[in-house]
């Protein structure tokens, strides 16, 4: 991550992908009082979500999987195609399922949160964008 080596004053860029308003008001507003993010990008849709990858290239994008137009599951390898640097932590609704989290490992997720423990995520993009 960026605050390697520079005493904690670079923030990692993390994209926030979901098609609810309200869990990316809650995304952004745990990522920003965290002090170690900072949020330079939202999509609604993966098809956005690709594209603000690609241009922004971010430690981390937090995904959605169920969203309509393109899913989670169809933006995720693109995702890792146009920034493969990029580490994507994927946050859904299916709740703690083994198949769901391992697809999304499958598919080059660093990671699979349940949107219930939204709350965690903070601390997992930091060690995973870190192990990168």
């Amino acid at each position: 991550m960026g605050t390697e080596g520079n005493e904690g004053d670079e923030k990692a860029r993390v994209v926030l992908v979901d098609d609810e308003p309200d869990i990316v008001f809650l995304a952004r507003t745990l990522f920003e009082d965290d002090g170690r993010f900072e949020v330079v990008g939202e999509a609604r849709d993966g098809q956005e979500a690709v594209r603000l990858a690609e241009r922004l290239q971010p430690e981390a994008v937090l995904l959605d999987i169920l969203m309509p137009g393109m899913d989670g599951w169809e933006a995720l390898p693109l995702i890792r195609r146009v920034a493969p640097d990029t580490a994507v932590v994927v946050v859904s609704a299916l709740g703690r399922r083994q198949d769901v989290a391992e697809r999304a490992n499958a598919l080059g997720a660093a990671a699979y949160v349940e949107k219930a423990k939204l709350g965690s995520t903070p601390g997992l993009v930091e060690s995973d964008c870190t192990d990168s």
